[in-house]
């Protein structure tokens, strides 16, 4: 049996690229292993094949040449899954990285990609302190069909990846993903890289762009649905009141710009100081409906009474006399509550008006 074949059969089982120490068990000394391997690669150059063997390292891989592997993917899918490849092509991309960096890019789901990918042989992970240094492993230039370990070449394929299934590799702007409804609030923030969709509201499993959003910005009491279909970052927001506004811009300070969110604050404020003077001299009671009307009537310091006027959302109006808009699409969102407001002050000071009226009949008789 020539040492070839032997080699050959043995990097066939191997199925990961083999050190020559090892081969030379095979063989008997690493002179012959040497000779063999040199031949063989040869061989499988001359040869009209798929196939080819390698060195990565003084390693030695037998695996399929890259133009055949886009042909075959459909017949043999990527063996991990789509959330811990673009773990993956991050790792690779800004490598080193630190375990830390990572989860602040991709949150608290990549320990389970990191402890698989591990065990694939596809990343190293080196203790660093309280985190780890996480680097390409010996497998992964069999994996993406590569010669070499070479990071510039490492980082060209990466580019090439992120393009074809659409990951973002840039961890200073992570790929977000908000409904229209809250696109003006992170205009407001200083955030430029988001797409909008509002089908993580209605078929969140079929909605593409979730595999590949780091961070999803959606209304408050949605989340919890929403993670049976994503694992990433889900960040909860809301715009029923100014007060809702404020706090969500403090929770967007991390992805947005800190200077820009904390001067609109600061404007939010004074709008919303603005439209409380314009209640000062409301008499009428109200009878919030709904938690969103009793924050509104909070908000506004309207006087609230159980025998007072009832005030609920348009979606969902209790019989109320007043009415608060609630679907206003088109607007910004510190126009939508301006609107918003407008039209419940509107709606009580009518009420007034004819209280008044009646009133003065009544005295005329």
């Amino acid at each position: 049996m020539r040492d070839e074949e032997l080699i050959e059969a043995a990097l066939f089982v191997a199925g990961e690229p083999v050190s020559e120490k090892k081969l030379k068990k095979i063989v008997g000394s690493l002179r012959k292993t040497q000779r063999a391997i040199e031949h063989l690669i040869y061989e499988y150059r001359k040869r009209e094949t798929a196939l080819e063997i390698v060195e990565l390292d003084r390693k030695y891989v037998m695996q399929l040449k890259p133009e055949y592997s886009k042909h075959v993917e459909k017949i043999a899918p990527r063996e991990i899954s789509a959330p811990a490849l673009r773990t993956l092509a991050i790792i690779a991309y800004h490598q080193p990285i630190t375990q830390r960096e990572l989860v602040q890019i991709r949150g608290n789901t990549i320990y389970d990609h990191i402890q698989e990918l591990n065990e694939r042989g596809l990343i190293k992970a080196r203790p660093h302190g309280r985190t780890k240094i996480l680097t390409t492993g010996r497998n992964f230039p069999k994996y993406f069909n590569l010669t070499t370990n070479d990071p510039k070449k490492i980082r060209e394929k990466m580019i090439e990846l992120a393009k074809e299934e659409g990951i973002n590799l840039n961890h200073e702007n992570p790929e977000i993903l908000t409904t229209p409804m809250y696109e003006s609030l992170l205009k407001h923030c200083g955030i430029q890289n988001y797409r909008v969709t509002d089908r993580v509201y209605t078929d969140p499993e079929r909605t593409e762009e979730l595999k590949t959003a780091n961070i999803v910005i959606l209304n408050r009491g949605y989340g919890k649905q929403l993670k049976n279909h994503y694992k990433g970052k889900i960040i909860e927001v809301n715009g029923a009141t100014f007060q809702d506004l404020i706090e969500s811009m403090e929770k967007l300070k991390k992805i947005g710009n800190k200077k820009i969110i904390n001067e609109k604050i600061s404007t939010i404020k004074e709008i919303k100081k603005k439209w409380v003077e314009k209640t000062l001299t409301i008499t009428t009671p109200v009878t919030p409906q709904t938690e969103m009307a009793r924050k509104i009537a909070k908000e506004l310091r309207l006087p609230i009474s159980t025998k007072g006027k009832k005030m609920a959302p348009s979606h969902n109006d209790h019989n109320a006399e007043i009415i608060i808009p609630t679907h206003q699409k088109g607007l910004d969102i510190i126009e939508r509550i301006e609107t918003r407001y407008r039209s419940i002050i509107n709606q009580i000071k009518r009420i007034e008006e004819g209280t008044e009226e009646e009133e003065s009949s009544e005295k005329a008789n």
